[in-house]
């Protein structure tokens, strides 16, 4: 691997036109093509000292990209494939016709919105690096150099296969109305399930302190009661999800899910499963009942590899919560985080994962499938 060209710069608002251009089929499709992932809307701008990057000897390393238009007279663009604070991103010039920056400021793209994945803003310093070898086509984050060698493979469900954090919210919002409660903020009913067990009494107001175990109890009650139903025939698959199962199960590799969810509801959880032809490749499905133990622990995970007679090392977890990654290293197994689901990429960094994609869509890009 050739010396790493590396760069630094605060964060700066931009104009707004990156997003059109981004938008654009033809873009998409060749960064797609060229650089292993689809970019989210816009760019994030960089504003960097004068001797802190050369543009011009980024540009002449060998692993620059192309983005050529369609139309004779159309613009394109130059990308450098990077790493930035681990995320795999693009540093990119447009052609000088419709450049709107001064020669410090760069443009950044990525699969998804790295201001929210960094949770970073405005003056904000982030670093990242170039590699002449464009190692970092494959996945969002790779911890290691080379990818995820396994005999098994476990999913996490909700975030990770099936889209249904919004009904999460939506049971949340309605047990509250039903409690007469004030609604809340999305991310503090993320920061209520951080620890794996979901509690109420952070959404509760101050002044009801004294009646947070009535409240909890009565909070449970409803939201069993509206689980079922809200999940019946309204949760789907992510996008992607149920073609690298598919994949993955073509490829030899014995498929299980170890979630949280008690056995009770999971009928509705797996409907979407079953009518994508996905949930028989399944050997093994691990609910809340099955351990006494749940995730961060390790048990329910252990149990799985039990089940499926295969040595945690030789396995990986895949889910979207810190949560999720922590159980995974606790049990000894390899770990991937998604960017589908409840937890940013900022959150899942902190448990240190061997890899984070944006779904399941790209997890060929991390293991061996």
């Amino acid at each position: 691997m050739k010396e790493k060209k590396k760069f630094s710069g605060r964060i700066i608002s931009g104009t707004g036109r990156a997003a059109f251009f981004t938008g654009l089929d033809w873009v998409r499709e060749q960064c797609r093509e060229k650089l292993g992932f689809t970019p989210f809307p816009g760019t994030l701008n960089l504003e960097i000292g004068g001797e802190n990057i050369d543009i011009n000897d980024f540009m002449r390393s060998e692993s620059v990209v192309e983005l050529l238009s369609p139309e004779p007279d159309g613009c394109g663009a130059q990308i450098v494939p990077i790493f930035l604070e681990g995320l795999s991103a693009g540093l990119i010039v447009p052609d000088e016709s419709v450049r709107v920056h001064g020669e410090n400021v760069v443009e950044i793209i990525a699969p998804l919105n790295l201001r929210q994945a960094l949770s970073k803003g405005d003056g904000d310093l982030v670093s990242g690096f170039a590699v002449a070898d464009n190692s970092c086509k494959s996945g969002v984050f790779l911890r290691q150099p080379a990818k995820l060698e396994v005999e098994a493979v476990m999913l996490d469900l909700d975030g990770t296969i099936i889209d249904s954090v919004g009904i999460y919210y939506e049971i949340v919002d309605a047990v509250l109305e039903q409690l007469e409660l004030p609604s809340v903020l999305p991310e503090q009913i993320k920061k209520a399930n951080e620890n794996g067990t979901f509690l109420w009494e952070k959404l509760f107001p101050e002044e009801m302190f004294n009646d947070n175990t009535r409240l909890k109890d009565e909070a449970w009650a409803i939201a069993r009661k509206l689980a079922p139903e809200m999940f019946n025939n309204r949760v789907e698959l992510l996008p992607g999800a149920a073609a690298m199962l598919k994949q993955i199960a073509t490829g030899g590799l014995p498929l299980a899910v170890v979630t949280a969810t008690p056995r009770q509801n999971m009928p509705a959880k797996l409907k979407p499963l079953a009518a994508a032809g996905v949930l028989d490749l399944l050997q093994e499905i691990i609910t809340a009942d099955d351990t006494k133990r749940k995730k961060p622990a390790a048990d329910p995970l252990l149990e799985c590899c039990r089940r499926l007679a295969v040595d945690p090392e030789k396995s990986v977890y895949i889910g979207d919560t810190l949560v999720d990654i922590q159980a995974g290293k606790a049990a000894g197994t390899g770990t991937v985080g998604v960017l589908s689901g409840f937890d940013n990429f900022a959150m899942l960094q902190r448990a240190r994962p061997d890899a984070i994609v944006t779904g399941l869509a790209e997890l060929d890009a991390v293991i061996s499938v």
